[in-house]
Parts: structure tokens; sequence; C-alpha cells
């Protein structure tokens, strides 16, 4: 069964909401960690000819510190989504439960 969740909007208590699920500490560490991983591999390919001729300069800090955000921009921004998701569903199932509740005349105390 498939379940539509509501759209996303724009009001600040929800870029305050994304903006909490990215600096959660779970969030981060995944980040990171996956960052790392696949930002070094990245690395390696797009810039491993440079480094092992020792080659790298001043001119390769910018695309190697790109190299690791992207990695790290779309752990994070999968995440938030995942959580998003969650929530939305968690939420939804808490609002059967009371309306179930509700028709059938008990309450949750």
């Amino acid at each position: 069964m498939l379940m539509h969740l509501p759209a996303a909007t724009t009001t600040g208590d929800d870029w305050r909401t994304l903006l909490a699920y990215c600096l959660e500490r779970d969030t981060l560490v995944r980040s990171a960690k996956t960052a790392l991983v696949v930002g070094t591999i990245l690395a390696l390919i797009n810039h491993g000819q440079e480094m092992l001729a020792g080659a790298l300069s001043a001119q390769w800090v910018i695309p190697m510190v790109v190299t690791y955000l992207v990695p790290l921009s779309v752990a994070t921004y999968g995440q938030v989504q995942g959580k998003r998701q969650r929530d939305c569903l968690h939420a939804l199932a808490a609002k059967e439960v009371a309306g179930d509740m509700a028709a059938d005349g008990t309450s949750s105390v």
C-alpha cells in the first residue's frame, strides 16, 4: 500500500528541523565516515597522479576540499530525508491510532 506523505514546506520551523537533523551527532558521524571513505577514493581517482608525483600545490586545495564535501553533503541529505520520512510515518501512525481509539471510545489513560 502506498502512502502519500505531506509535502515539505519552507517555513522557519521546517528549516530549524532540517538543521537539527543535520547537526545530530549520529548524522554528523555517519556522514563524516562516508565522506572520508568515498572522498579518499575520489581523491585517488581524480588526483592520484599528482599525489604520487608529489605535484600537489595550493591550486589543488579547493578541488580536494570539494572532493570530500560532495560525499559529505550527499550522505547528510540522504540521512535527513530518511529521518524526515521516518518522523512523518510515526506521526501518521500515531494519528491513526488516536483516531481508532476515538472511534472505539477508548482512551490512552
